[in-house]
C-alpha cells in the first residue's frame, strides 16, 4: 500500500525546486485555452481526444528541459529499462517488446503517481493506476500443461 513520505516538506533545495517546477508546469498544462485541454475539448473520440492531448505534452516536452532539470527521469527509465530487459530474455514479456518503450511508460506512471501523492491523492486512487499500469504487462501467455 501507498504511504506518504512523513517529512515531504522537509526536501532538500534542489528537490523543491524541482517540484515548483513540475507543479508549476502540470498547472501550465491545464490551461484552458492551452494545446492540451484543448485537445481533450474538441476530439471526434475519446481515442483521438487522449491522442491528441498526449501529443501536445510530447510538444512540450520536445522544445527542452529547464535549466535545471535534473537527468532524473533518464536515471529512472534506465533503472526500469535494465530490469525490464532481464525479464524480456527470461521470457517474461511477449517477444518483439520494445524494452525501451516499455520502460518509458513505466517511469511516467511512476511519475504521474509521484505527482499524485504531491497533490494530495487517496491511495484508493494511487492503487487504481497501480493496478490499471500492470494490467498493461504485455505479458506472454501461461504454457499450457
Amino acid at each position: 500500500m501507498f504511504r506518504r513520505p512523513r517529512v515531504l516538506g522537509q526536501a532538500s533545495p534542489g528537490r523543491r525546486a524541482m517540484s515548483d517546477t513540475f507543479l508549476e508546469t502540470l498547472h501550465a498544462l491545464l490551461n484552458d485555452n492551452g494545446p492540451f485541454v484543448l485537445a481533450l475539448r474538441h476530439a471526434d473520440s475519446g481515442r483521438a481526444a487522449i491522442a491528441g492531448a498526449l501529443d501536445a505534452v510530447d510538444a512540450d516536452v520536445r522544445r527542452g528541459p529547464g535549466a535545471d532539470a535534473s537527468g532524473a527521469v533518464g536515471g529512472l527509465e534506465a533503472l526500469l529499462c535494465r530490469r525490464l530487459q532481464a525479464a524480456y530474455l527470461a521470457g517474461e514479456l511477449l517477444g518483439g517488446t520494445n524494452v525501451e518503450e516499455l520502460a518509458g511508460f513505466y517511469a511516467s506512471i511512476v511519475i504521474g503517481l509521484l505527482a499524485a501523492a504531491m497533490d494530495g491523492g487517496t491511495p484508493r486512487t494511487l492503487d487504481a493506476t497501480r493496478r490499471m499500469a500492470m494490467r498493461l504487462w504485455p505479458a506472454r501467455a501461461p504454457a499450457s500443461a
